[in-house]
């Protein structure tokens, strides 16, 4: 208990039962009922986006307790994963397990703010499903990567309404995330991480070797750039520099093991006559020829073949 000086702040965290009970659990495509699945989501402080299994996102604005829907296909497309940023205009993105990327620019009540829905497609590009999405600062830079690799960006003018893609990069596995920040464009696949440096067109890897498994990577400090990748080796590489990675901690484990093995872990000796060794007179399965297995009584009645 705190005493009578300390203020204490109690925080009760509970489902959003205003956003779920919006979206519904299932829609009907012709003579048949479609299982709704929620299969993406972001959210920042003014919204919360809400990718689905039949292509449809979910837009709930926090402050009105209002949810919108927007169509992101024309069929029951999957929509894999989705982007918010809040700059002088709010958008969102939605990627596509057929490849397409869509760009909704939000409809603001605030004055000199967009007062009309707008929505900007990138096509033909990605023929894969859509894995990552990175937003610059401004809004006008648009990154996707797909799960064979492919890197698009996207140039927006939402004052023109135009949208410009082109390919800029492909990796040999998936794209796992990507982060934009002053010019450099972090990627994460499933065998590497990289920087990609927009203005020179180059690539730096972090770390010197590949990935045996996808591993996430963590929070961004300014100035620098941290990687993880399995086995767990944090390493934080700088922009013109890359620093050692950190000592593998399997020979301290392994260490430990080697010391506490005799003390912690008994040895299991094997019970005689259950087991018999292999001889050159004795088949695979340990008998000699023309020998019959023995049958052993079991605690429930039954007799089981052993072999001897």
């Amino acid at each position: 208990m705190a005493s009578g000086s300390e203020s204490v702040t109690f925080r009760e965290f509970c489902p959003l039962y205003s956003l779920l009970n919006a979206i519904p659990t299932k829609i009907q495509k012709g003579f048949r009922s479609v299982l709704v699945y929620l299969t993406a989501l972001d959210a920042n402080g003014d919204y919360i986006a809400v990718g689905s299994s039949v292509g449809m996102l979910y837009l709930y604005c926090r402050h009105l307790d209002r949810m919108k829907k927007y169509n992101c296909e024309g069929k029951t497309e999957s929509i894999t994963v989705v982007k918010l940023l809040s700059c002088f205009d709010d958008l969102v993105a939605a990627g596509t397990a057929s490849g397409r990327v869509a760009v909704f620019q939000l409809v603001s009540s605030l004055p000199g703010r967009n007062k009309q829905l707008r929505r900007f497609d990138v096509t033909g590009i990605h023929r894969n499903s859509v894995t990552a999405l990175a937003w610059s600062p401004n809004g006008m830079k648009l990154f996707s990567g797909d799960d064979k690799g492919k890197i698009v960006y996207s140039s927006l003018d939402l004052d023109q309404g135009a949208c410009h893609s082109l390919l800029v990069l492909e990796e040999p596995a998936s794209i796992v995330q990507l982060d934009y920040s002053q010019k450099v464009l972090l990627v994460s696949t499933l065998q590497r991480s990289l920087l990609f440096y927009t203005e020179e067109k180059s690539v730096q890897q972090v770390g010197t070797q590949p990935r045996k498994r996808c591993a996430a990577r963590g929070d961004r400090a300014p100035g620098g750039y941290p990687a993880a990748r399995p086995p767990p080796r944090p390493e934080r590489e700088g922009r013109g520099r890359a620093l050692p990675p950190a000592p593998s901690p399997l020979g301290t484990l392994g260490a430990l093991s080697r010391e506490g093995a005799t003390g912690c872990i008994p040895a299991v000796e094997p019970r005689a006559g259950f087991t018999r060794a292999l001889t050159p007179g004795r088949g695979r399965s340990g008998l000699q020829a023309g020998e019959a297995p023995r049958l052993l009584p079991t605690p429930w009645g039954r007799n089981s073949a052993q072999e001897g």
